[in-house]
């Protein structure tokens, strides 16, 4: 299973990506976990994808969930000229808007890529052909923060909805 690391406000987190989660009490449980190219499965079907980052702490009792994140990707085929590699393989790059036309920058990879509001994603088959080419918006559509006590009790939990737009903005 894919995960990142990431360092908040001196806190390591370890993220893992899940398609759904259970429960009807807090805190959720992530399930059906994710490789870091399965989050994009239905965007070549549907033009947009939903997953779920699982933010862990690790604690003297194990990993702890302390963050759970919902995401929308909104993709559109990407039109314009770049340079791409022939090497069979997924590709990630920055995309940054230039005279009123969004422009492939540098090559990234999936860690960065996710921390990015836009992206590029591309696709080299096994006969070397460019496959696909995604301008993806992320946003998040719903979060909950966890908060424990000193004994590893929920105390709290923080849940912010976040308004999902349905196309690309500023395309």
């Amino acid at each position: 299973m894919y995960d990142i690391a990431t360092i908040v406000d001196g806190v390591k987190y370890t993220i893992y990506f899940f398609a759904t989660f259970s429960g009807h009490f807090h805190p959720f449980t992530p399930v059906d976990p994710l490789e870091f190219d399965e989050i994009h499965n239905s965007i070549k079907k549907y033009n947009k994808a939903v997953y779920y980052q699982g933010w862990y702490s690790e604690t003297s009792e194990g990993p702890r969930l302390d963050r759970l994140v919902k995401y929308s990707l909104i993709s559109q085929p990407y039109k314009g000229e770049f340079e791409y590699s022939t090497v069979p393989g997924v590709y990630y790059h920055r995309l940054e808007k230039v005279n009123g036309q969004w422009i492939v920058k540098g090559k990234i990879e999936p860690d960065v890529a996710l921390k990015q509001k836009r992206y590029l994603r591309y696709v080299i088959n096994n006969s070397s052909k460019l496959e696909s080419t995604d301008h993806i918006y992320a946003s998040i559509m719903y979060e909950l923060i966890y908060t424990y006590n000193e004994c590893g009790v929920l105390t709290n939990v923080n849940d912010d909805v976040f308004e999902t737009p349905t196309k690309i903005p500023n395309l």
